[in-house]
């Protein structure tokens, strides 16, 4: 064999390394571009959630809500009391997400339990008493 068609194949060979490193390329840069709208989607949500903090109500007439569910999704959700320890504390679990809370009984946003309890304010009233936000 001659050195030109040593030469030859030798290209051939860089030729088909350099195209099956291109498919693999396309593929990384497809992964890339999938990760990166999921970071942007995060991105969103994460800015979004400031601003559904301050429209977040912890009560919807008699229900809690899911904290959880507002922040990430700008969903209401109802929790179900899921057990009552012996203790002070209360076991939620949300009916979307499933995330599961423990709460205190007797402090609830400095706010004593069974006033709370005697009367929950509707999401109008709620709305009008809640401090505004400032900066």
């Amino acid at each position: 064999m001659s050195f030109a068609d040593q030469l030859y194949e030798t290209a051939v060979r860089l030729a088909k390394y350099a195209q099956n490193s291109a498919s693999a390329l396309e593929e990384e840069r497809l992964q890339i571009e999938m990760r990166k709208r999921e970071v942007e989607a995060q991105l969103d949500a994460a800015n979004l959630a400031h601003k559904r903090l301050a429209n977040f109500l912890p009560i919807r007439g008699s229900d809690f809500q899911c904290p959880r569910c507002w922040i990430d999704h700008g969903t209401a959700s109802n929790l179900q009391m899921t057990a009552k320890n012996k203790s002070s504390t209360e076991n939620f679990r949300c009916g979307m997400c499933h995330f599961e809370f423990s709460l205190r009984q007797g402090q609830v946003g400095g706010t004593d339990c069974q006033k709370m309890n005697q009367r929950l304010p509707n999401d109008r009233e709620f709305m009008r008493t809640r401090p505004k936000k400032t900066g």
